[in-house]
């Protein structure tokens, strides 16, 4: 019997769009014997988009960025082969976006806003890059590429600068407790 792969589907996107994305991962065979795991939102119109599809074993739900450790630790723990990854432009995902990179799979397939896809690596994450930012929208069209260039940019100046923030703001905490701690055990006046 083949190893079972499992694959954590992120719906960094709209509904349809990961439909059509699981569509293509049945035709295709990317994936030995998968067992897709959709981390989705928590909200009946997107939960009734995928519960009872045939493709999923498993469905795992999230409300925006509350218990986002929580929901980290848990996905880490169920040491995924891959993960699945919807990068179309859609800006009200971008924290999904950063917390799909967060989770550090060595194996990141990645799906467009046309439903082309590839194997995430630091050469095609610039090369999309690049291809958005060279399009252009002709007069009158919609502003969509820019958009989504805008976005795209914008996540990975995000994903490189997060860990460094967040880095700042604990180093902050720490001397701000110790100094508090401090403080407080050489004053044993209890005065206003």
């Amino acid at each position: 019997m083949a190893r079972v792969m499992h694959v954590l589907i992120i719906q960094s996107a709209e509904p349809p769009c990961v439909l059509k994305g699981l569509e293509h991962l049945r035709q295709s065979a990317l994936f030995e014997n998968p067992r897709f795991t959709i981390f989705c939102r928590n909200r009946p119109e997107i939960l009734g988009s995928f519960q009872g599809h045939p493709m999923l074993f498993q469905i795992l739900i999230h409300t925006e960025a509350r218990d986002s450790w929580h929901h980290w630790r848990t996905l880490l723990d169920q040491h995924f082969d891959a993960v699945v990854l919807f990068l179309t432009g859609d800006p009200s995902y971008w924290k999904v976006k950063i917390f799909a990179f967060l989770l550090g799979q060595r194996r990141l397939l990645v799906f467009d806003e046309c439903g082309a896809w590839f194997i995430c690596n630091w050469r095609q994450w610039l090369s999309l890059i690049a291809r958005r930012m060279r399009e252009r929208p002709s007069p009158g069209a919609s502003s969509r590429v820019g958009r989504s260039t805008r976005v795209l940019v914008a996540l990975a100046v995000k994903s490189v600068i997060f860990p460094f923030r967040f880095l700042w703001l604990l180093l902050v905490w720490l001397r701000l407790r110790f100094a508090g701690s401090r403080q407080s055990r050489g004053s044993d006046d209890c005065s206003l």
